[in-house]
């Protein structure tokens, strides 16, 4: 009996570890979580999704659901040629009145990124580039993601040399009274693309342009809509202390077939 025991256990121990976590399926994408076959553990490890406090991971018809509240993480493979960490949440579900929140920390140095109150739909783009920690060759890096009081079905989760969509700000501190120059570049021709901005704590609006809440971004001549602008007067945000992670962007993405959001977070600050 005690051998039957031990030999379950130890295929329970290799099933765990067995996390199929898919590797490089193109060149644009170091590793990618799909949730067709996730596997969890009560310990994070290896590419192995590590489960605390009340948090559980259940499928969905497309992708795989996080909640109701607690922090999952992992060692996933990060490397410099795909700076990008993405994660697609296709619903949320908010459960109860208390704390609600997401949370993506990437231990990188780059910081946290939050979003409070209001957790949006869309793929959530942060640009690890500029870390010291990423190398040429993947190494494993510790990943956590927090959730507060909310069930998250997410499609995928991974690291990538690019997402479908960019927005930047470009790398120098913004400083009141100069005029911001919001980049948006697509890999394909889309037919739109509209902005719209808020603070990351408690999700109110920020109106960059007083009175109005969404921005039509303009076509970049010569860039076959693959490139677009949005420009803004900065003057200061009124209740947003302007650092980085602060304050969300979200991309609202128009092709001939759909339209995706792509939500970004101000990785350089604004002058208070």
């Amino acid at each position: 009996m005690r051998k039957v025991f031990m030999t379950l256990a130890a295929t329970a121990f290799a099933a765990v570890l067995s996390a199929e976590i898919v590797k490089n399926p193109d060149p644009n994408t170091l590793w990618i979580e799909n949730g067709k076959n996730i596997k969890t553990a009560v310990r994070h490890g290896s590419l192995v999704w590590g489960l605390g406090n009340k948090l559980k991971a259940t499928a969905a018809d497309k992708g795989f659901t996080f909640g109701p509240g607690g922090t999952v993480g992992i060692y996933i493979p990060i490397a410099k040629p795909y700076p990008w960490f993405c994660a697609k949440i296709n619903t949320v579900e908010r459960i109860g009145n208390n704390y609600h929140a997401f949370n993506i920390n990437t231990n990188v140095g780059i910081g946290g990124h939050s979003v409070v109150s209001r957790i949006p739909r869309g793929t959530y783009c942060i640009n690890m580039e500029d870390s010291k920690r990423l190398k040429e060759k993947a190494a494993l890096n510790y990943m956590r993601m927090d959730i507060h009081s909310a069930n998250i079905t997410f499609e995928s989760i991974g690291m990538f040399k690019e997402p479908f969509c960019v927005v930047s700000l470009g790398k120098a501190p913004i400083k009141k009274g100069t005029n911001v120059k919001v980049h948006i570049k697509t890999r394909k021709p889309v037919e739109m693309v509209q902005l719209k901005f808020y603070k990351a704590y408690t999700m109110p609006t920020i109106n960059v342009i007083p009175n109005v809440k969404r921005y039509i971004a303009k076509p970049m001549e010569g860039k076959g809509n693959q490139e677009w602008i949005f420009e803004f007067p900065y003057n200061g945000f009124k209740g947003v202390d302007g650092k980085t992670g602060s304050i969300v962007i979200e991309a609202l993405v128009e092709t001939k077939e759909d339209m995706e959001s792509y939500i970004f977070f101000n990785q350089v600050p604004f002058e208070k």
